[in-house]
C-alpha cells in the first residue's frame, strides 16, 4: 500500500517503499559490536512516584482522530489484539481505533549509512493485555553483512494528561503522546492503543542492499506475534549541511527552586549533549546557564567559566556550537567585575576561548521589539560589536516589521514570523536569517519547519523554545497542576528529563527528520552545480525541477497579520498526506545517486 501511496518513479534506487523515513547525525559508540551511545544515554521511564498523576478535577477530551469501532476477525479475537501502522507523523492516541487498511504483519525502512531510522507500529488491545514484550532480530543483508539488534532501540510512546491550552482556560486534558519510554514490559487496557517505536541505526561499515528481520510481539505465555522488517541501505553518501539546527537550553537545573544551581546527577550534561548531537542538533541555545563570577586583573576582566566547563567541553567535543545569553543581570553587567559592559564581554569572550572552546555567538534581549525595550539592545549590541569584533551578534525578532531595527549591529537576525517583510531585507542588508519556535505541534509540523521550510526560505538557522522548562518545580511532570486559571501547561518540552537519561519525544524526532530532509536536499544541491559545473545540463536540470515541483506548496507565502497564524503553520496545514515527506527523501535519493555515479 505504501508504493501506491507514493507512485511510481523510484525503480531506480531498487528498494522498496516505506513505513518510517531516513535520519542522521553521529551516534557515538565504543565498538561496533555494542549498543551505540545514542541509545545507551537515554532514560527507560519516568520516576514511579510520578507515573500516574492528578487530574485535578480536569475533564477528558476526546482526540481529533480516527475513533470507529474496530471489527476485528477470528484471528485476531483469539489473539486478543490488531498489529496496525500508520505513518508516525500522524498521532496515536490512546482512543485510535486501527483502520482495516493499516493492519499489517510487515514492515519497511531504508536509509543511508550511518543514520537512524524510525520504524514504528501500533498494538490496538480487544482485551486487556499484560507482560507484553518485543524484541528485534539480527537484520540480514547482501554477502553475509548484517545490523546487530543492538543497532535497533524499541520503545513505546507513552501518553500523558497534557492540558487544552485555550484562551479563555478551560479544565480540560487530552492524552497525548508525549515520551519515549523502555519497560520490559508493557501493559495495554482493553479497546486502547500503544505505539511502539524502534530506532534503527546503519552502521557505517554495513554494505549497501536489503536487509531482513523479524520484530516479535509477546505476550506472556501465548504465542508470539512476528512482524517481518525488511530494511535498504542506500548506495548513497550525503553531505552535511552547514545550517545550524538549534535549541534554546537551560543548563541550570530547572527541577530546583534555587536558580542556576547545575543538575546533580551524574553525567547529566554528557547525556545531553549525546542526545541533541544524535537528533540532529548542531548549535545550543545556553539561555539559563548555571552561575559563574568574574574578578579584575590587571585591568582585564576575567570570569571563572568552571561551572559551564561539564556542558560546554561535551559540547565542543560534539561539534555542537554555543549562542549564549549576554542579558543576565546577574552575569553581564550586574555581577561582572567591571563597571564597563564591553570590558566584562570582551573579558567574557577572552577567558571563554583561553579555555580551547570555539569562539560563541553572543545573544543580547529576547522579543524585545514587542515592547520599548529594543532601544536599550541596540546600544548592547553597538558595544558588543566594539568590544569583540569577531564575534556575530544574535537576538529574536517578533514582528516581520521590524526586521530592520537593529541595524547596524546585528548580524543574525532570528525571527520568530516569517514573510516577505523578513526575507528579502535580511538578504539585502547581508545578514543570517533564523527562525525560532516553528516545531510547536507533532512530529509533522518539527519536521516540516527543520527540512523543507527552512530550505524553501533559505534559513541559515533554526531553533526551537525550550529543551525542558517547567515552572511548578514541585510537580514537574503534572501538567494541570494550577488548575484551569493557570491558562498555560506546566512545562515546556521536546524531553522529559530523568536521572537515567532523556527520554526523547516524537516531536524531537520529528525535528531530526527535518535536519534529515536538509542534508538531502543541500547534498543535492551542491551535486547538481558540481554536474552542471561538469556540463551535464540535462541531468542537473531534471534534478532542479524535481525540487521544485515538489517544493510547490511553500510557493505562497502568505503575510502575518497580527494575532493571526504563524506563516509556517499555515503552509504547513497545505500538506495534508504524511507521504509527502517520503516522495521528497526518496526522490532526492534517486537523484543523488544520478549525479553521484556521473560525478565518479
Amino acid at each position: 500500500m505504501y508504493k501506491k501511496a507514493l507512485g511510481d518513479g523510484f525503480e531506480g534506487l531498487g528498494f522498496p517503499c516505506v513505513v518510517g523515513l531516513a535520519i542522521y547525525w553521529g551516534c557515538l559508540t565504543v565498538g561496533a559490536s555494542e549498543i551505540p551511545e545514542c541509545f545507551r544515554v537515554l532514560g527507560t521511564t519516568v520516576p514511579a512516584d510520578k507515573q500516574n498523576p492528578p487530574k485535578h478535577g480536569f475533564m477528558e477530551r476526546m482526540p481529533e482522530t480516527h475513533l470507529d469501532a474496530y471489527e476485528a476477525s477470528a484471528d485476531e479475537t483469539a489473539r486478543g489484539y490488531v498489529v496496525y501502522a500508520k505513518s508516525y507523523l500522524s498521532e496515536v492516541y490512546p482512543r485510535t481505533t486501527p483502520q482495516p487498511s493499516q493492519v499489517t504483519a510487515s514492515l519497511n525502512g531504508f536509509s543511508t549509512r550511518g543514520e537512524i531510522e524510525p520504524v514504528t507500529f501500533s498494538i490496538y488491545a480487544l482485551e486487556e493485555l499484560r507482560d507484553l514484550s518485543v524484541s528485534v532480530s539480527d537484520l540480514k543483508g547482501p554477502g553475509g553483512s548484517a545490523i546487530s539488534s543492538r543497532n535497533l532501540d524499541v520503545r513505546a510512546v507513552r501518553s500523558w494528561p497534557k492540558r487544552v491550552w485555550k484562551n479563555p482556560p478551560v479544565n480540560e486534558y487530552l492524552m497525548t503522546p508525549w515520551f519515549l519510554e523502555k519497560l520490559d514490559t508493557y501493559t495495554i487496557p482493553r479497546a486502547t492503543s500503544r505505539r511502539f517505536w524502534t530506532n534503527l541505526r546503519v552502521p557505517a561499515t554495513v554494505k549497501p542492499g536489503t536487509y531482513r528481520g523479524v520484530i516479535t510481539v509477546t505476550i506472556g505465555d501465548r504465542a508470539s506475534y512476528d512482524l517481518t522488517l525488511t530494511f535498504e541501505v542506500l548506495d548513497i553518501e550525503l553531505m552535511n549541511s552547514p545550517v545550524k539546527q538549534a535549541i534554546i537550553y537551560h543548563m541550570h537545573d530547572d527541577l530546583s527552586e534555587e536558580p542556576y544551581l547545575p543538575f546533580p546527577w551524574k553525567g547529566h550534561y554528557h547525556r545531553v549533549a549525546v542526545n541533541l548531537k544524535a537528533h540532529g542538533f548542531n548549535a545550543v541555545f545556553i539561555m539559563l546557564p548555571v552561575a559563574f563570577h568574574g574578578r579584575m586583573v590587571d585591568g582585564k576582566a576575567v570570569f571563572d567559566l568552571e561551572p559551564l566547563a561539564p556542558f560546554v567541553d561535551e559540547c565542543n567535543a560534539l561539534g555542537i556550537d554555543v549562542i549564549f545569553n549576554m542579558t543576565l543581570d546577574w552575569v553581564l553587567p550586574g555581577t561582572g567585575p567591571s563597571d564597563n559592559y564591553g570590558v566584562n564581554i570582551r573579558g567574557f569572550v577572552d577567558s571563554w576561548r583561553a579555555r580551547g572552546w570555539k569562539l560563541p555567538i553572543l545573544s543580547y534581549g529576547d522579543e524585545s521589539d514587542a515592547s520599548d525595550h529594543w532601544k536599550h539592545f541596540i546600544r548592547h549590541l553597538e558595544i558588543s560589536k566594539k568590544a569583540v569584533p569577531e564575534a556575530q551578534t544574535y537576538t529574536t525578532i517578533v514582528y516581520p516589521w521590524n526586521t530592520d531595527i537593529f541595524e547596524p549591529h546585528l548580524d543574525i537576525r532570528a525571527h520568530a514570523l516569517l514573510d516577505d517583510r523578513v526575507v528579502e531585507p535580511t538578504k539585502k542588508a547581508g545578514r543570517e536569517l533564523w527562525q525560532y519556535s516553528g516545531s510547536h505541534g507533532g512530529a509533522q509540523i518539527a519536521r516540516f519547519y527543520r527540512g523543507v521550510w527552512g530550505y524553501r526560505f533559505g534559513l541559515q538557522g533554526l531553533s526551537d523554545w525550550v529543551y525542558f522548562t517547567v515552572y511548578h518545580k514541585d510537580a514537574y511532570l503534572d501538567d494541570l497542576v494550577g488548575g484551569a486559571s493557570a491558562g498555560g501547561p506546566n512545562h515546556r518540552c521536546f524531553v522529559v528529563p530523568t536521572e537515567r537519561g532523556p527520554l526523547p519525544s516524537p516531536r524531537l524526532e520529528g525535528i531530526r527528520e527535518g535536519a534529515e530532509d536538509r542534508r538531502y536536499l543541500h547534498t543535492l544541491d551542491t551535486l547538481i552545480k558540481m554536474t552542471r559545473a561538469a556540463g551535464n545540463t540535462g541531468l542537473a536540470d531534471a534534478a532542479r525541477q524535481y525540487i521544485d515541483d515538489h517544493l510547490e506548496p511553500l510557493r505562497e507565502l502568505p503575510r502575518y497579520k497580527k494575532d493571526g497564524a504563524f506563516p509556517h503553520q499555515v503552509v504547513s496545514g497545505r500538506i495534508t498526506d504524511p507521504a509527502y515527506f517520503d516522495r521528497l527523501r526518496l526522490g532526492c535519493a534517486t537523484h543523488i545517486k544520478k549525479l553521484q555515479d556521473v560525478l565518479k
